[in-house]
């Protein structure tokens, strides 16, 4: 077989090599020869190390061109160079389905590296993102996308379009929602139509646990018959007063309760001792009450707040000497001028 290509005369001729039969260009004027196809008992090979040659596989009307590799692997790879050139399909189709496109594969794709999309990524009904063997998973189903796991960590902005719920669920008795952040604002909602943090439980575990500040410029409101707004386990502590009625007490939490001294109080009268607490602003209401020991409804109690500390004052409303070791719970509330 001979043709004419560029300057001079060339055909294909065969041969036998190394146990193998050998198609190659065979030229006449040319300098460079090379391998056209190569059959041989271990591979049959297309071109050579010093010949570029196309391999096509052509398919009629409705029919399938196949290449059936059997039991085998098929692995495509280029030559080590400098030049290598990735496995490029030129159709255009649009993928619509699992059996749409211009790559249709049945079974799994197992990828080494990298993977970059230039338009949608579509998944069927029920597809889950597997990470690392299922440590965290994605799983959809109909109109709902359920995190498994672990975490979800969010370093930019989570915008939800309007009338999308986002909704947590945790196991019984665990904390659903923690947001932790010591340097801005964690969690930053606005809206000023309805209620947009809705968290529901039948549970009596936390549902909503924050480590860090609170700032809103709306209200906080709790609707709950039995429970409310207040401080949670771990916020308080105790006191003993020592000496006497006028001893002061250092205790540095934002709520408590403080066993005063026995010591007597006269009848009509008024005594005052400083509580020291790291918690207490010059601006914040600190609030006492006769919590338990002693003549319930024969005293009466005030405060004053300065910067770290507070000033509480007892008063025997009766007109007899009292001394009793009672009990006092306090607890701040944090306020501002302005």
């Amino acid at each position: 077989m001979a043709g004419t290509q560029g300057i001079g005369v060339f055909g294909i001729d065969s041969k036998f090599a190394s146990g193998s039969l050998v198609f190659y260009e065979k030229t006449v004027g040319r300098t460079a020869t090379g391998d056209v196809l190569t059959i041989g008992t271990a591979a049959v090979k297309v071109g050579g190390t010093a010949q570029d040659v196309d391999f096509q596989v052509y398919g009629t009307g409705s029919l399938s061109a196949i290449i059936d590799i059997g039991a085998a692997t098929l692995t495509l790879v280029g030559i080590t160079s400098s030049t290598n050139k990735p496995l490029t399909i030129s159709d255009a189709t649009e993928s619509t389905s699992t059996i749409t496109g211009a790559l249709i594969v049945s079974g799994g794709i197992a990828n080494a590296k990298d993977t970059y999309l230039g338009d949608d990524l579509f998944l069927t009904s029920g597809a889950v993102i597997n990470f690392n063997a299922g440590d965290i998973t994605l799983t959809h189903s109909a109109n709902d996308l359920a995190l498994g796991g672990g975490t979800m960590t969010f370093n930019g902005n989570l915008i939800l379009p309007a009338n999308t719920d986002l909704t947590f669920t945790g196991t019984t008795g665990t904390n659903d929602i923690v947001l932790t952040n010591a340097l801005a604002d964690a969690l930053s909602i606005t809206d000023g139509a309805a209620d947009i943090l809705v968290v529901n439980t039948s549970t009596a575990g936390n549902v909503l646990t924050i480590t860090g500040a609170i700032n809103g410029n709306l209200a906080i409101t709790s609707s709950g018959a039995t429970a409310g707004i207040g401080y949670a386990a771990g916020a308080g502590g105790s006191a003993t007063q020592l000496t006497n009625k006028g001893t002061g007490v250092t205790l540095d939490t934002i709520t408590g309760i403080i066993t005063m001294n026995n010591a007597s109080l006269a009848a009509d009268t008024t005594v005052a001792f400083v509580l020291t607490n790291s918690a207490i602003a010059i601006t914040d209401a600190v609030i006492v009450l006769h919590e338990s020991a002693g003549t319930i409804g024969a005293y009466s109690f005030g405060s004053t707040a300065a910067a770290g500390s507070a000033t509480i004052s007892v008063h025997n409303n009766t007109p007899g000497a009292l001394g009793e070791a009672i009990v006092l719970r306090f607890v701040v509330i944090k306020s501002v001028n302005a």
